[in-house]
Order: structure tokens, then sequence, then C-alpha cells
């Protein structure tokens, strides 16, 4: 059995996709994409193929990594938008022929630093991670909320609209400050680029936006949940989070929630979120 890896190419596009589908399909939590949703996936995290490899055996794709490209926590970041093998090859040395190319080729390309999440219970995954140097800095949690919805009372000086992304483009509310990759502002921008179709609400004190909430309509994932803080504990975030359910009416999905962060815990729960998955957020300096 040969064992080859390289750095990717667009010729390599079409089967990138066949692989990806493939082997996210029997994946510890299957993930039912096709081919045109990963193209929409690897437009949204930024994803460049030059900056993601491929590992191949006897002639045949069967691993890969893709990575996204951008700029995290001040520093020129590579992150892990999937990175998956076909399951006759696990375990078989393909993700470490991928690594021992990948690391040193994001490096020459400029990259500070490389970023990912994998699940905690991959420990496979894990300790090839570790195995390359990458640190864990902190545990990241999947919120599930099932499509259950309240008459809240609003106040009267409160109202509740819906927005564009434009409105809150220069807004201090829009910080980046403890943010994963897929919660970013150049993730949001990207995902305008392409009309991805998100939707945004906000929440307006006497007519000045305090707060807004965003989410995906197709999938009920939510980007964001931000209120001032000097309106906190008032029921504005509960508020939000009642009205983006109205308009999806859909269950909601909470990404990479800090689970350090005991504030955005406490108030996922008091909506009635719950946990379902629990991820580390790792990361290693290629400079």
């Amino acid at each position: 059995m040969k064992t080859e890896a390289r750095m990717l190419s667009e010729k390599d596009l079409p089967s990138v996709l066949t692989t990806m589908v493939a082997g996210f399909s029997d994946y510890m939590i299957p993930i039912e994409i096709d081919e045109a949703g990963y193209k929409h996936k690897f437009a949204l995290d930024g994803v460049d193929l030059g900056h993601s490899v491929g590992g191949w055996v006897d002639g045949d794709l069967v691993g890969l990594t893709m990575n996204g490209v951008g700029d995290w926590a001040g520093r020129r970041t590579a992150y892990d938008a999937g990175t998956v093998v076909l399951s006759d090859y696990r375990s078989k040395g393909v993700s470490s022929a991928m690594f021992d190319l990948l690391l040193p080729s994001l490096a020459d390309m400029g990259i500070e630093s490389y970023l990912l999440e994998v699940i905690d219970e991959n420990e496979p995954a894990v300790r090839l991670y570790r195995k390359f140097g990458f640190r864990t800095l902190r545990e990241l949690g999947v919120f599930y909320k099932k499509n259950v919805y309240d008459n809240l009372p609003v106040p009267r000086n409160i109202a509740l609209e819906s927005i564009k992304y434009r409105d809150i483009a220069h807004s201090e509310l829009l910080s980046d400050q403890g943010l994963a990759w897929q919660n970013s502002k150049e993730w949001l921008e990207r995902s305008e680029a392409i009309n991805y179709g998100l939707k945004y609400k906000g929440l307006f004190v006497d007519n000045e936006i305090k707060g807004f909430g965003i989410v995906s309509p197709r999938s009920g994932k939510v980007l964001r949940v931000v209120v001032d803080p000097g309106h906190l504990r008032k029921g504005f975030g509960r508020l939000l989070v009642n009205e983006i359910q109205k308009d999806t009416k859909k269950d909601l999905i909470f990404l990479n929630v800090d689970l350090g962060d005991s504030l955005a815990v406490s108030f996922l729960e008091a909506c009635g979120a719950i946990c379902k998955i629990k991820q580390f957020e790792m990361e290693k300096s290629l400079s």
C-alpha cells in the first residue's frame, strides 16, 4: 500500500467533494451534506485548496484536510474546516502523512497559527493533534433547543425588528473577542458575499439598537445572540432567542459556546437549550 500526501489545487475539487461526502457519511456524528452543500461550507469557512492537503493510497484520494485562511486573534491563521479519511483507510497513517506535509507547508506560506475543533470523544483524532503539538485552548459546546417559543411580553420601549448585516457591521457589539472561527465577523462577511441568506434580528431600546441575533434559516444554526453589556439581566437575550425561533420555526443549534463562560451557559439553559456535543478548540503556533 503506497501512501502519499500533497497539497491540493483547483483541479482536485471534483474528487475532493466526492471524498468529503463519503468520508463524513459514517463519521461518529454522521453529516448529511451533499456536494453543493460542501461548496457552500468551503466558501463560508474561507477554504483555499492551495492551503489544503490530500492523502492518496495507491493513487486514490482517501483523506483530506480542508483549510480556511483568514485572521483570527490577530494572527494569520489556517482553520481546519474538515479533516476526513475514508473508513477503510483510518488508523493506517494517512492523517499523519497529511499533517507531516501540511504543517511546514503552511508555515512556508506565512501562516502563523493553525486552529481546529475536534469532538472530545474522538480520541484517535485528539491523540493525533496532540502528537503534532496542538494545545487545547478551551472546551466548546453545541447546544440544541427544540422548536418551542413563548408569548413573552415586550416592554413598550422595546422593538424587535428585522435588520441587515450593514446595520451592525460597524457596531462595537459585533466584536470578535472570544469567538470561534465560524462565529467571526469574517465568516459573516463571507456569508454576505455569497448571499447565504442569514437572518438578522435587532433589539431596539428607545429606538437605539442594543442587541441582535443571527440565525441561518436553512439549518436553525444560531451564530450570535448579543446584548449590550449595559442591558444584561433584563430578559432581552431571551426575547431575541424567542423571536429567532418564531422566525425560523425550527429547532435551534447554538454553535461554539465557550463552556467556561458560565453566564452564556446559564443563559442558554434558561432558554431550554441542552448541550449535546462537546469539542476541544485546539491551536498550534507555526511561527
